[in-house]
């Protein structure tokens, strides 16, 4: 019977070879010789046929040789070919390389859950961005760099209008975006950030500020020189952090003031 699909473990001298039919039933194992090993891979293999090996030295040659007979070629990368092994290391069990029905049909039942949970994360995304798209306040959010949908609701359903904080400061101090103090004896010493608050709100903040910080360099407006000027002196997570919290204090003076994002004023 014709192979389909073949796994091939190297050696220096002798191969061994493992081949299914078309069905997956394992039909053919053999211990070949290098110089035997093309001729009888040729006489009981199908044009177009699959062949597994594991990536090392030797195996792009024989991918090559393998190609320009018109095999498939698959190099698998150590790290993935270890779990295939079942028991006892040895050259066939290496060559096997084969699952289970079981474990096809338990890899199936978690690709089935993998991709219902994608369906619905992506089903409250388009929900997000129909929610911030149809909301004055979150539109004119997003004109703040970082602020896409997520961040522009979440600030919206955590604070409102901001009435509820006197300064912009005092808003980015309630999300945990500004320093922690250790102070004793009359010296002030200021730490990281109290990270108080509400954490999902922070971290999004964080993240879209973070984002930020990587396209900065390629940019020449106020806010990026300032904030490349803050990656290069110190950290580029410092510079998310600063951002993050100008960002929270421009959504404030936005939310309170009812006005629009105005570039003139960020460095103020």
């Amino acid at each position: 019977m014709k192979l389909i699909r073949v796994g091939v473990d190297l050696a220096k001298n002798v191969f061994q070879l493992h081949g299914v039919d078309r069905s997956g039933e394992a039909v053919w194992k053999r211990r070949l010789s290098r110089a035997k090993r093309l001729n009888v891979l040729l006489a009981q293999s199908e044009p177009g046929c699959e062949i597994g090996m594991e990536a090392c030295a030797g195996a792009h040659h024989w991918a090559r040789e393998l190609q320009s007979r018109g095999y498939t070629v698959r190099l698998v990368p150590p790290q993935f070919v270890k779990p295939y092994v079942k028991s006892n290391k040895n050259d066939a069990a290496d060559a096997e390389n084969g699952l289970t029905d079981h474990f096809r049909a338990l890899l199936h039942g978690l690709w089935v859950d993998l991709v219902g949970l994608d369906d619905r994360v992506h089903a409250l995304d388009r929900a997000i961005e129909k929610l911030a798209s149809s909301n004055e306040v979150t539109r004119r959010l997003q004109q703040l760099s970082g602020v896409g949908p997520m961040v522009a609701t979440a600030l919206v359903a955590t604070v409102g209008n901001a009435e509820q904080y006197p300064k912009g400061r005092q808003m980015a101090a309630a999300l945990g975006l500004t320093p922690r103090q250790h102070s004793s004896g009359g010296k002030d010493r200021l730490l990281g950030i109290s990270k108080r608050g509400d954490v999902y709100l922070r971290k999004l903040l964080i993240h879209g500020a973070r984002a930020v910080v990587t396209q900065a360099k390629h940019k020449d407006d106020r806010l990026s020189r300032w904030v490349t000027s803050i990656a290069t002196r110190r950290h580029p997570n410092v510079a998310a952090v600063a951002l993050a919290n100008k960002t929270t204090r421009m959504a404030w003076a936005m939310l309170r003031n009812d006005t629009d994002y105005d570039p003139d004023f960020v460095m103020d």
